[in-house]
């Protein structure tokens, strides 16, 4: 009882920056619409401050600089004092996502959603190749898999998407983690396709890490749910204490009937301490619907 009494406490006591982005509608309001806050956790009190505005989606930081996927300007690069550097523009109608960087061959990995593929950049974010997650998109010239995020490690790219096969449209929702060898992008694996609308794969303690989005659960260490929440579950970072996981709105909340017992409607950051299985919550405005990344600063 002790020892849990005192993990509360530092959960109570936590002091933490970082940033989220929002993909909602823009708007001028300060407390909600889409773009990039930075939020200050100062033991129980916590500010929420809009620092971009804009269509904000993925979010990644490399050595000093920190870039923000904005659907409709390109990649934002900000520095360490989140100043704006420089605007990386891309082509329109990608409805863009994930962002990744390998350290190693210094490029980038953009996830297109309306466009079932990713773009491989250098570091000026010039174009080297495109990567097609299948052929449908070619024949159908709709998106087939949404893909979503993804991360790299040791020269693999793993991608989340809603559908390996390509049928979300059909209510499909083979929801999957498919490998790429980054050089010989023809080389693939799935590595699981039982996932619900998943997000935000991440590489941490050795361990693949996943948010399987719709049923509000955190999966690492042989993709074991490690931690359960009631609301849709995007947006991970993790500190090696505390997991910080963005909590959206469920737009499809009524698919989750029979499937669920409580499903809640608030947006806002779920600081979870997975070994004692204890979390506290950071309740946002009710209009910022929609959380897409976070990222520790």
């Amino acid at each position: 009882i002790i020892k849990r009494c005192r993990n509360t406490v530092s959960l109570e006591n936590l002091k933490k920056t970082f940033l989220i982005t929002s993909g909602s509608p823009i708007n001028k309001n300060k407390s909600y619409g889409g773009g990039v806050y930075q939020i200050s956790i100062n033991c129980d009190t916590w500010d929420c401050e809009k620092i971009y505005n804009g269509n904000c989606y993925g979010v990644l930081k490399v050595g000093t600089r920190i870039y923000v996927v904005d659907e409709n300007k390109g990649i934002i690069e900000f520095d360490k004092n989140l100043k704006i550097k420089n605007i990386h523009k891309i082509e329109k109608g990608l409805r863009p996502h994930g962002l990744a960087h390998c350290n190693n061959s210094k490029r980038f990995f953009l996830c297109c959603t309306d466009k079932d593929q990713i773009i491989v950049f250098n570091d000026k974010f010039k174009i080297l190749k495109k990567i097609y997650i299948s052929e449908k998109i070619k024949k159908n010239n709709i998106k087939n898999h949404h893909i979503n995020d993804c991360t790299v490690i040791e020269g693999k790219l793993y991608v989340s998407m809603f559908s390996i096969s390509g049928n979300f449209n059909k209510e499909i929702y083979d929801g999957s983690i498919l490998e790429i060898d980054v050089d010989q992008t023809q080389k693939n694996n799935v590595i699981t396709n039982r996932l619900w609308m998943p997000h935000n794969i991440s590489y941490y303690d050795g361990s693949i890490h996943v948010l399987n989005s719709f049923k509000g659960e955190l999966l690492a260490y042989n993709l074991n749910v490690i931690g359960k929440f009631p609301g849709f579950a995007r947006g991970l970072d993790f500190d090696q204490n505390y997991y910080y996981v963005g909590q959206s709105r469920n737009r499809n909340f009524s698919k989750l009937l029979g499937n669920s017992l409580n499903t809640s409607i608030d947006s806002g950051i779920i600081i979870f301490e997975p070994k004692n299985k204890i979390s506290r919550f950071i309740q946002l405005h009710p209009k910022l619907a929609e959380i897409h990344s976070v990222l520790l600063i």
